[in-house]
C-alpha cells in the first residue's frame, strides 16, 4: 500500500491556554421568579475544565435546590429568581496551562407585585375605610391608579362621590 508519513510539529504552548470560544453576553436581564441560564464555553489543551462563582457571594453560591451546573459545568441555571440573585458572575476556564475569565452582569427585573396583598373589607354606608397599595416592581412602577368595577376612579367621565379622597 502507500505509505504515509505524519511529521509532528511541536507549537507553542500559549495556543492551548483555555481560550473562550463562546459565552452568554456580558449583560443580561432575567425576571424575578424565573429561571436564568448562564453558559461558557472554553477551548484548549487539554480541555479546560469549568469553574462558575458569583463575586462578593458568600460559599460557593451555587450549592441550594435552584441551582444546577449542566454540559460539564458550562452552563450554570438558577431556577425561581430573586432579587438577590443579581450581581457579577465569573466563568473561568481552567487548564495546565492558564486560564481565563469571563464576566457576566445578571440584573433581575420584575413586574409589578404585591407586598401585601389588598382584603376585601365589609363596611356600612357611612363608615371610613382606607386602602393601601402595597406593591412593588423593579424598574418600579408608575403611579397606583385605583378602580371601581373596572372604571378608573379619577376618570373624569365618572360622576365624582364627594365622599372619596
Amino acid at each position: 500500500g502507500q505509505l504515509t508519513q505524519i511529521k509532528v510539529i511541536k507549537t507553542d504552548a500559549s495556543l492551548w491556554k483555555p481560550k473562550r470560544l463562546w459565552s452568554s453576553e456580558a449583560n443580561k436581564v432575567f425576571l424575578r421568579g424565573y429561571k436564568m441560564t448562564l453558559k461558557c464555553i472554553f477551548g484548549g489543551l487539554p480541555t479546560p475544565q469549568v469553574i462558575w462563582r458569583k463575586l462578593n457571594a458568600t460559599g460557593s453560591g451555587f450549592s441550594d435546590r435552584r441551582s444546577s451546573l449542566t454540559m460539564e459545568k458550562l452552563e450554570l441555571t438558577i431556577s425561581d429568581l430573586t432579587f438577590e440573585d443579581a450581581g457579577v458572575y465569573e466563568c473561568r476556564g481552567v487548564n495546565e496551562l492558564g486560564a481565563e475569565v469571563f464576566s457576566i452582569n445578571v440584573r433581575i427585573e420584575s413586574q409589578p407585585y404585591w407586598k401585601v396583598k389588598p382584603k376585601d373589607v365589609h363596611v356600612t354606608e357611612g363608615e371610613t375605610v382606607e386602602f393601601v397599595c402595597d406593591a412593588e416592581a423593579k424598574p418600579p412602577p408608575g403611579p397606583v391608579q385605583w378602580f371601581r368595577n373596572g372604571v378608573p376612579l379619577l376618570d373624569p367621565t365618572v360622576l365624582r362621590n364627594p365622599r372619596r379622597k
